[in-house]
């Protein structure tokens, strides 16, 4: 596939094993139909042939637990299809369509086979191929992507013999992020679990690095009852307020039609900090 349409897809793999320093991964959270079991499963590839680390890898969160793991592979072992989202790991695989998990190492032993159905995809336009609208043709150190807003999950899960069935009304969501760095600040939350089933929404606001300057960017994407609101620097939406004190957040924007308040409290702290909130 050619880099032009690999833009407009954002989903698959964009990178290569050629890079000296590169990273990608993809972030898929899983929760059962009870919100008993949270998981976020990580699969990614991590290139530094300065240090001759290079490496792909599996994280693995327990949300409810608040449990980490980092699963090393060689770089061998992470292959990706160059026309659509497919990417295997060892004996795992990832797609916007399943889960396959077979991981033995470090005392843990997590199988399990998950099928994702009813994807909310985020809207694909020429100009704006993915969340990040037109930059996401413009060289950034960090990109981000949007493979589904919520969908639904059946299938199960064991960690260390302990079952998880995920039954009618398990919820998923998945993004990406692919680059040389991340940015040096930036805050970030998305949540799918509310009252209201057809709902989503994704905040996120980083101090961005950009052809020899820096800037404030942000994108509030969301997702209601089939219809896509989207506040994003490059919509010209101002970002009004952001305001952090200790596990809360408030964050407000507007656009021409319509304006988003988010009060967010992180309940525990947790291994998740950093993914979530930012440093």
């Amino acid at each position: 596939m050619g880099k032009l349409k690999k833009l407009r897809n954002p989903e698959i793999f964009q990178g290569n094993k050629k890079k000296k320093s590169y990273f990608e991964g993809w972030y898929f959270k899983i929760v059962n139909q009870d919100g008993s079991s949270i998981y976020a499963i990580i699969p990614g590839i991590a290139l530094d042939k300065r240090n001759n680390t290079s490496h792909s890898f599996i994280q693995f969160f327990d949300g409810i637990k608040g449990e980490y793991n980092y699963f090393t592979y060689d770089l061998d072992e992470f292959r990706a299809s160059e026309d659509k989202f497919e990417v295997s790991i060892g004996n795992n695989f990832f797609s916007s369509n399943e889960i396959y998990l077979d991981i033995n190492q470090g005392g843990k032993r997590i199988k399990g086979d998950l099928a994702l159905k009813n994807l909310v995809q985020w809207p694909k336009r020429f100009l704006s191929p993915g969340i990040m609208g037109y930059f996401s043709y413009f060289p950034m150190q960090t990109k981000h992507g949007i493979v589904s807003m919520n969908h639904d999950i059946l299938g199960s899960l064991s960690v260390n013999n302990n079952n998880t069935p995920f039954k009618e009304g398990s919820k998923g969501y998945i993004e990406k992020d692919w680059g040389s760095s991340f940015p040096t600040s930036w805050i970030w939350m998305q949540s799918n679990n509310f009252s209201k089933p057809k709902l989503s929404f994704l905040f996120s606001v980083a101090n961005i690095p950009f052809l020899g300057f820096r800037f404030i960017g942000y994108f509030c994407a969301i997702w209601y009852n089939g219809d896509f609101y989207n506040f994003a620097t490059y919509t010209r939406a101002k970002l009004r307020k952001v305001q952090v004190n200790g596990n809360r957040v408030f964050s407000m924007g507007e656009d021409s039609k319509h304006q988003f308040k988010i009060n967010a409290i992180q309940e525990k702290p947790t291994y998740m900090k950093p993914l979530l909130w930012g440093r």
